[in-house]
C-alpha cells in the first residue's frame, strides 16, 4: 500500500467540552461516579449507561501515536453529529460552541498540517449564519468544508433551506460530509427521534433507522437533481450510504421505463449516486459490506474511513479492511487515490504526503 487517508474520524476540543460543561440543561457534558466526561444531548438522556468520552476524543498527541501505530497517514477531523449536540443547542447557544468548534480545529490542521485535514461544524437552527460560518472557514480557518447531519436532507424541501450554504460551499469548492445524526427539529421531514425501548433491541433498531436515514439522504441530494447547481462541491455519506448499496440494484431496475424518474434526470439512478462519494466508516469494518458498496458504486467512489475513535483501536479498523476481496488497484482508490483527488480539488488544498 501506498498511503492511507482516513474520512471517517471525530474530534472534540477542550474547548468546546468546557463550553458544554457550564450548560445547567441538556445538551451539556456532566462527569459520572468514576469522575469521567459524557455527553448527554436529548431531553431524555441519562447518565447511567452512557458512554464516557475516551481520551482519544480530544488528546491529538495521543491520537498521533495510534495514526503512527496503525499506519494511517493523514485524518479527517470532524464534529461527531451522532451525539445529536446541535439538534438540541438553541440557535445562539449552537452559534457560540460551533465558532469554538471551528476555531479549536482550525489549530490543529495547521500544527499538524501533514497529518490532519478538517471540516467545519454548522448549526441547522441558523442556516444564514452557517452559511457565512462556511466562508470564515475558507477563508479564515484553512478547512475544507463542513459537515451536515443527514437527518437535515430527508427531502428535497428540506434539502432546499440549505441552499445558502451550498452556495459558498459552490464557491468555495467545499467539501460537504454528511454523518449520522438528527437536524435541528425545524427542518421538516425528518424520521421521529425517540429512544428505543429496553425491551425492543435499540441497538439493531437504531442501525435500521440510521441505515434508512442515510439512504433517503442519498437519493435526496443525488436523484433529485439538487446537487446539479453545485458541481464543484464534493459530497461524501459516511457509512458507505447506510443500506444505499443494499438498493442500489432495486432503484436502478424499478426506475428503468419510469417516467417519473426520467423527468428528472437524463441519466440512470446509479450514474447519479457515483455523482457522490461513500466513507466505509463502521459499516465498511464487514468486508462483505465493503465489497457489495464497491459493486454498487465502484471503487472510485469509495473513502476509507475508520469511524474512529468510538470504535475499536485505527489498527483494528485497516485490519478488518484487508480482509475485503478486493483488487490491488480497488485498495490503492480506496486507501489514498479517490482521497488524494479530492483533496487536489480544494482550494487550497490541505499538504499531501510525499
Amino acid at each position: 500500500m501506498s498511503k492511507i487517508i482516513d474520512w471517517h474520524s471525530h474530534w472534540i476540543p477542550e474547548r468546546v467540552l468546557d463550553l458544554l460543561s457550564k450548560r445547567s440543561t441538556q445538551p451539556r457534558v456532566v462527569r459520572n461516579s468514576q469522575g469521567e466526561r459524557v455527553v448527554l444531548a436529548q431531553p431524555w438522556a441519562k447518565l447511567e449507561g452512557s458512554r464516557s468520552l475516551i481520551h482519544e476524543w480530544h488528546d491529538i498527541e495521543l491520537r498521533l501515536r495510534q495514526l503512527d501505530k496503525a499506519g494511517v497517514d493523514q485524518q479527517l477531523l470532524s464534529w461527531p453529529t451522532t451525539n445529536q449536540v446541535d439538534a438540541f443547542l438553541p440557535a445562539e447557544d449552537a452559534r457560540l460552541i460551533w465558532a469554538a468548534y471551528n476555531e479549536e480545529l482550525s489549530k490543529v490542521v495547521e500544527k499538524h498540517g501533514d497529518r490532519f485535514f478538517g471540516v467545519a461544524m454548522l448549526p441547522t437552527s441558523d442556516i444564514a449564519w452557517a452559511a457565512g460560518e462556511l466562508e470564515h472557514a475558507h477563508r479564515e480557518l484553512g478547512l475544507i468544508g463542513a459537515v451536515l447531519p443527514v437527518g437535515g436532507f430527508q427531502t428535497l424541501e428540506a434539502a432546499r433551506l440549505f441552499a445558502p450554504i451550498f452556495e459558498v460551499a459552490q464557491k468555495n469548492r467545499s467539501h460537504i460530509y454528511f454523518h449520522t445524526g438528527p437536524a435541528n427539529p425545524a427542518i421538516p421531514g425528518q424520521p421521529v427521534n425517540r429512544p428505543h425501548p429496553e425491551n425492543d433491541v435499540p441497538l439493531i433498531r437504531w442501525s435500521l433507522d440510521t441505515g434508512a436515514s442515510f439512504a433517503a439522504a442519498a437519493v435526496t441530494l443525488t436523484q433529485t437533481g439538487f446537487l446539479d447547481a453545485y458541481p464543484d462541491v464534493t459530497v461524501q455519506f459516511a457509512m458507505l450510504g447506510g443500506s444505499i448499496p443494499f438498493l442500489a440494484e432495486s432503484i436502478e431496475l424499478r426506475a428503468q421505463g419510469l417516467h417519473s424518474v426520467a423527468s428528472l434526470t437524463k441519466t440512470s439512478p446509479r450514474e447519479r449516486f457515483r455523482r457522490v462519494y461513500f466513507d466505509s466508516g463502521v459499516i465498511g469494518r464487514g468486508p462483505r459490506a465493503l465489497e457489495l458498496g464497491v459493486k454498487a458504486f465502484g471503487a472510485d467512489r469509495i473513502l476509507f474511513g475508520t469511524d474512529f475513535p468510538p470504535i475499536p483501536t485505527l489498527e483494528t479498523t485497516v485490519k478488518a479492511f484487508d480482509q475485503a476481496d478486493l483488487t490491488h488497484e480497488e485498495r490503492e482508490l480506496i486507501l489514498f487515490g479517490n482521497a488524494q483527488r479530492i483533496l487536489d480539488s480544494k482550494s487550497p488544498a490541505p499538504a499531501a504526503i510525499a
